[in-house]
């Protein structure tokens, strides 16, 4: 391990899989946002240290693409990463390999960094304390795609976020959202993940009810979670 990435190991556990054997979109995101808070610790801005100076890590939002689905109880690397930060977007990139290496999942998120207090937006510029450079390799070189607002088939249903999906932070955490996704959607048999991504608008606190809207296209589906004053809270893409 460099300073300019981080490497850990996990066994992957039952509850990583939905009732088809599938990695769940919840687990990728869970060792994502492990790696990552091990990572920013061990370079002096984690959780604590951003605290101190009245800063908090936000995500944007992220994307992975499943390359080969692991099983139950094997043995996996995660690999994060850092991308050299552009104004006040901070990219960090993701690989999931299995024990002989071959890849299985590669992902990738956006950050930005909030006042803690006022949670507005700040231009922090770089807060990577680097000795060894940063790594150039790119999970998705198209980037990220915008995921514009749609019309949902058919009535909305209703998800009421509860206390367990809450983070430190006080609103629902990242992982949870995917949770919503699955359980809204319900993929239909022969409707394996291939790609997923998640773009968080707003951050949802409380309890106050989320309008879940799905709309479906040839081999994909989209999610959208919208506040009870119709403002978009999160939008999701599943391509199967």
């Amino acid at each position: 391990m460099t300073n300019a990435s981080f490497e850990k190991e996990f066994y992957l556990r039952t509850s990583d899989f939905d009732c088809r054997m599938e990695l769940q979109p919840a687990a990728v995101l869970d060792l994502f946002q492990d790696v990552a808070g091990e990572h920013a610790r061990a370079l002096g801005i984690g959780r604590e240290a951003m605290l101190a100076e009245k800063l908090l890590w936000v995500l944007v939002r992220v994307r992975y693409r499943i390359h080969k689905t692991p099983k139950q109880f094997d043995r996996v690397r995660v690999k994060t990463w850092p991308l050299p930060p552009r104004r006040s977007i901070f990219q960090r990139e993701y690989k999931i390999t299995a024990a002989d290496g071959e890849v299985l999942v590669s992902g990738s998120s956006e950050w930005v960094v909030i006042h803690a207090e006022r949670r507005r937006l700040m231009p922090v510029g770089d807060v990577y304390p680097l000795k060894d450079g940063f790594l150039e390799e790119h999970s998705f070189p198209d980037g990220f795609p915008h995921l514009t607002d749609f019309e949902g088939e058919g009535e909305p249903t209703l998800r009421f976020p509860h206390f367990t999906d809450r983070d430190v932070n006080g609103h629902v955490n990242n992982i949870k959202y995917a949770k919503y996704v699955l359980d809204t959607l319900s993929p239909a048999e022969g409707e394996s993940i291939r790609e997923f991504m998640i773009e968080y608008h707003r951050e949802v606190r409380g309890d106050a009810p989320l309008h879940m809207a799905v709309r479906r296209g040839d081999g994909y589906a989209e999610i959208k979670g919208t506040g009870e004053g119709g403002e978009r809270m999160f939008t999701a893409r599943l391509i199967f």
